[in-house]
């Protein structure tokens, strides 16, 4: 998944001036509704764009859109991902078609990592829509770990898909959110949001107090950097094989 934040991305600006907004989530969100109805499914959005047949087997990379000796148009998904990411996977690759068709521009992107990302902010919003997330999310009131996993089951998607969503798209949380793996030591899977460090060791001696709770902890840290103290208030949950969904304040 993408950070969209330091430049501005060149194909969803296009997005923007073609339907005369100034917000890439908001041109997202009119762009895909002209190209789905609602509650409609990412096989039935693929059909409609021309894809033949859509073929789960293992892959040296997540999936991609195929041509295949029939002349057929073939989307293949990495069958060793998990099941939310062969759906992200899906969501992106019609996006690359829902580009090409708005763009006017190749399917294809052979490497570039600008039409990479706008094909997943459009998945994104593909698979967690803003119209139904945002009231699903205010409902849950007060953001926590917890939460942050029944949105990501509730819409079929990653913990890293949801978080992206909810703090960065729609900026619903303002709390950053973290993955680590720990194991003697934490190391950072992926960030969403302001870290307040720098190092993706972050030295939290709650992480091994989190790993032995059924549920999350609360804990105030502090640790030395760059010649001052740090202060961190972080909300941690144990997700099992030594994972920890962490909320920071």
């Amino acid at each position: 998944m993408r950070p969209m934040k330091t430049k501005r991305n060149r194909y969803t600006a296009r997005v923007c001036r073609k339907f005369g907004m100034g917000d890439a989530n908001l041109a997202i969100e009119a762009l895909l509704r002209r190209h789905r109805d609602p509650r409609e499914s990412l096989q039935s959005i693929a059909s409609r764009l021309g894809v033949a047949e859509i073929v789960e087997e293992p892959l040296p990379v997540d999936g991609a859109l195929f041509v295949d000796g029939q002349n057929r148009l073939v989307v293949k998904i990495n069958s060793t991902c998990s099941p939310e990411r062969r759906r992200f996977t899906l969501g992106h690759e019609i996006a690359h078609l829902i580009l090409r068709e708005t763009l006017r521009g190749p399917a294809s992107s052979h490497g570039n990592l600008e039409f990479e990302r706008a094909c997943d902010a459009i998945a994104a919003e593909l698979l967690m829509p803003a119209e139904e997330a945002v009231p699903f999310v205010k409902r849950q009131g007060e953001s926590s770990p917890e939460k942050l996993r029944l949105i990501a089951e509730a819409f079929g998607v990653s913990l890293h898909v949801a978080a992206l969503r909810v703090h960065e798209d729609l900026k619903l949380w303002r709390r950053s959110i973290g993955l680590w793996h720990f194991e003697g030591s934490a190391r950072e899977l992926w960030f969403v949001g302001k870290r307040r460090w720098r190092t993706t060791r972050p030295p939290f001696r709650a992480f091994e107090r989190a790993l032995m709770s059924s549920t999350a902890i609360e804990a105030r840290e502090s640790f030395w950097e760059e010649g001052s103290v740090k202060p961190v208030c972080i909300e941690l949950l144990s997700l099992g094989n030594q994972h920890l969904l962490g909320l920071v304040a």
